[in-house]
Formats: C-alpha cells, sequence, structure tokens
C-alpha cells in the first residue's frame, strides 16, 4: 500500500509552495475550482448549499456558504486558503485545514472547539496530522451524524410507497392468483393479495437505524446519540427498531436516492450513512480517484457557535430556515414587506443589534458597516455589536456614529466634534481565543473565562 502524504494549513491564509509540492494532485484539483464544481457522493458541506442553485433569487442572500465559494485560489500569483475549515483528500493526498486564529504550528483546539459546540457531541474529534491516515475524517463524519439526522428529520419524516404481500380474510388490494392457489390450496378463508402503502417503514429510514446500531456498537457512540435521543427514537419507531441485511440496504440505497429537492437533508443523511457504512473498516477515499472529505463554513460555525453562547437572551434569525424573517420596507401599491434581512442576533430592553463576524477586527469594514447602520435604522437601535475572534488582548474598538456634513476642521486640523452622534455605537467586541494551551481541558477552560467575560460586557447572565 502506498504511503498518505498530509499536510496542515489555516483558512484565509496563503499557502506556502512546499506545501502544495507535497500534494500535488490533490492541489491541481482544488486551486480555483468552486465548490459546486467538487461536490460529490464522498464530499460534504456544512451549511448545504444547494439552494443556491435551485432558482430562489433570494437563495444566495440566505445563506452563508455558496456554491462559488473555493477551497484555495490564486491572488496575485500566490495560492490562498479560502473560508472552510475541515478534512479534504484525493487519492492518497489529504490536506487538513484549520483555524487562521490559531498560532501556526499549535495544536487547533479552537477548531475542535467549535465543532463540539455547534455539533452538541463529546470532545472527540482528533484533528491531529500525526496519527491514523483516517483520523480525522472519520471523526468529522461521524460525530456530524447527529447534525444531519437532526436537519433530515426537521422536515418531518420521509415516506414512500412499498409494496407488500399480504395473505389474509380481509382484502384490501389486487389478487394474486399464482401465489394465492399456492398458498391456500386447500382453501381455509385466508387470499392472497398485494398493496401499496405509504410508509415510513423504508429503505431511507432502515438506513439510518443501520447506522444508528452500528454508532451504538463503538466506543463513545451512545454518548454521541444523546443529543438527538428524540430523533432516534422517531428512526425506531418508524423501522419498528429493526433493519434488514446491511449489504443489501446498501445496494438498495445506492439505486434509489433521495430525490425530491425538498428531502435534500434527507438526501445528505443517506449519503452520509452510506459512506459510515461501506467504510467500516476506516478505508474512506483511500486510492480513489475522488475528491472526499467534510467542509465547514468558518462564518457558519463561528455564528452557530455564538447563538448558542448567547441563547435564549437573545434573538436569532435563521437565513437557511427563514426563521423570524424581517424585512426593510413596506410596499403600499402591491401590500407587500420588500427588502428581507436577517440579523444574527436581536435583543430587546434595550434594543441591541449584534453581528457575528469570523475576521479579525481590522478587517471589519465597508459593507458591514452600511448593513448595521440599516440594522439600526430598521429596529429602532442605538448600539450595535460586532463579535470577531481575538487572539490578542485588546478586545474592544469602539465607533461613534458620525451625523450630517463633516464640518471644516479646525486649527488642530480635527472635523468639528459636533458631527459626531454621541447617541449612536458600534463596538467591535472580541471573544478571546486561547493561545499556547498545555491541552484542550486547558483550552476549555480559558474559553470558559473568555465567554464569562463577553456575556458580562453584553450585560448577559453568566451560567
Amino acid at each position: 500500500m502506498s504511503s498518505v502524504a498530509r499536510a496542515s494549513i489555516r483558512d484565509n491564509n496563503p499557502v506556502a509552495p512546499a506545501t502544495l509540492a507535497q500534494l500535488p494532485e490533490l492541489a491541481a484539483v482544488l486551486t480555483d475550482r468552486t465548490l459546486g464544481q467538487l461536490k460529490g457522493d464522498d464530499l460534504f458541506v456544512f451549511p448545504a448549499f444547494d439552494a443556491v442553485d435551485s432558482g430562489d433569487p433570494n437563495a444566495a442572500d440566505q445563506q452563508d456558504l455558496t456554491a462559488d465559494q473555493k477551497v484555495l485560489f490564486t491572488k496575485q500569483r500566490q495560492v490562498w486558503a479560502g473560508n472552510v475549515m475541515g478534512f479534504i483528500g484525493k487519492g492518497d493526498e489529504q490536506l487538513m485545514i484549520t483555524s487562521r486564529f490559531v498560532r501556526p504550528g499549535r495544536q487547533d483546539h479552537f477548531f475542535q472547539y467549535l465543532l463540539a459546540k455547534v455539533l452538541g457531541t463529546p470532545n472527540v474529534v482528533d484533528l491531529s496530522t500525526t496519527g491514523s491516515a483516517q483520523r480525522p475524517l472519520v471523526d468529522l463524519l461521524r460525530y456530524s451524524f447527529p447534525l444531519y439526522l437532526r436537519r433530515a428529520l426537521r422536515k418531518g419524516l420521509y415516506k414512500t410507497y412499498i409494496r407488500r404481500e399480504e395473505n389474509e380474510a380481509a382484502v384490501r388490494g389486487p389478487i394474486d392468483v399464482a401465489r394465492h392457489l399456492r398458498q391456500n390450496t386447500p382453501f381455509l378463508g385466508n387470499v392472497a393479495y398485494s398493496r401499496r402503502e405509504l410508509t415510513a417503514d423504508n429503505h431511507v429510514f432502515q438506513l439510518v437505524q443501520a447506522t444508528i446500531d452500528m454508532l451504538v456498537g463503538q466506543a463513545g457512540g451512545r454518548k454521541l446519540l444523546a443529543s438527538v435521543s428524540d430523533e432516534v427514537a422517531l428512526v425506531r419507531e418508524a423501522v419498528g427498531g429493526r433493519h434488514g441485511d446491511v449489504r443489501q440496504l446498501i445496494n438498495v440505497n445506492q439505486q434509489r436516492p433521495v430525490m425530491h429537492a425538498y428531502y435534500r437533508e434527507y438526501r445528505d443523511l443517506q449519503r452520509l450513512c452510506l459512506l459510515l457504512l461501506q467504510h467500516r473498516q476506516i478505508q474512506l477515499g483511500l486510492g480513489t480517484r475522488q475528491v472526499y472529505g467534510i467542509l465547514f463554513d468558518g462564518a457558519w460555525l463561528w455564528e452557530e457557535y455564538l447563538n448558542s453562547l448567547l441563547a435564549p437572551a437573545v434573538m436569532h434569525p435563521r437565513n437557511n430556515s427563514k426563521k423570524l424573517k424581517q424585512f426593510l420596507f413596506f410596499d403600499e401599491e402591491t401590500g407587500r414587506n420588500k427588502g428581507s434581512i436577517f440579523p444574527d442576533f436581536i435583543r430587546d430592553a434595550p434594543r441591541v443589534i449584534v453581528d457575528a463576524k469570523y475576521k479579525p477586527y481590522g478587517n471589519i469594514g465597508g459593507r458591514d458597516y452600511q448593513q448595521m447602520l440599516a440594522y439600526l435604522l430598521r429596529f429602532e437601535s442605538r448600539h450595535g455589536y460586532y463579535l470577531y475572534p481575538e487572539q490578542g488582548t485588546q478586545l474592544e474598538h469602539p465607533l461613534l456614529v458620525r451625523q450630517g456634513l463633516d464640518a471644516v476642521p479646525d486649527e488642530s486640523g480635527r472635523p468639528d466634534p459636533s458631527a459626531i452622534q454621541h447617541e449612536w455605537d458600534l463596538d467591535r467586541i472580541g471573544l478571546h481565543i486561547p493561545q499556547d494551551c498545555a491541552d484542550y481541558p486547558a483550552f476549555e477552560a480559558a474559553m470558559a473565562t473568555s465567554e464569562a467575560q463577553l456575556k458580562r460586557r453584553l450585560g448577559l447572565p453568566i451560567d
């Protein structure tokens, strides 16, 4: 078996030519190709960007991650990493993309922490590139299963028509003459017939049940599924707690993928279950020509993490589900709302707008400011906050909103102070990301301190 070439880079950073030379085949297929071009049966992307290509003109404004984003792209004759984190490979080449908010060469506890908080799983994801070649991918796939299951079941139970063969007195379908003569001679009162039934006890849910049983049998599996115990119960109820032969289930689900656009979350869950069940020997992708892996949008992870931290004290309008959608205008002529908007977080009493930014404070500007001002005006708020990850020690960078025309500078060369509106302010507040922690438990403890400081600054209750 050939050796596996592995490397690690940080998101939103230039990639060293030596790293690209280590992974020539992977670099060739990733550079300047979009996620939409790369997505296949063995590549999972969060959040899903299918709606962008669905024909919905507003879809691009309702998603953090879009199909035209790139894992690697060329800028000024240099290759840069995009805004995704995770694990991706092709053949015997594998690349781990970690967070830019961790110093180079350090273990990325921050990415692990975000995954643990957002996926709601125990800390078991090993993002080290020095261990088993398959360990990071296997961990990320296994521990994203609860999130895929939860998303799918939000659409309700996936039902299909199946043909059942019955032999009873109460006939509820066309009689199967050949089978009837074979089974009911001499005649004792039963009739052999077949009927079609719309049911959740189908190939998809049986595949999910098989995956659940597999995970339960693995170390930490019961703890992993504890966060989706209600969803697991629904699956067990749908299939009666059983499933057929795993090999046959795999073949049936490969031949009959979920195709309906409304149930695309079930298609993603089906793909994940197939991958986990097919590769129980942990040979994911090795030796194949297809791109495989799992990628997370950094901005989406950061926003979902902040939601887990700030809820329920703040509302969190969700772009993808259109929950708590707000509008900028009302059109009197048509009687319809116009200009849908989704502020990241809104808090009442007092009204405060909070925007999540997965970028250094120095990169916050331009459209970020214009968007925040629109939110402040629309929601009649005078206080806005940008929350961003901070590696250093300076955690607050306040801004005061100007008003009116800028006056002629006085003798000091400074604009007239009366042109500054002191009642409106924006604050760029950093959540300190601990550096140089000895191990993950130490990082968790340091993050708890950072989170308490942030909540205290925002006036939120501290657990």
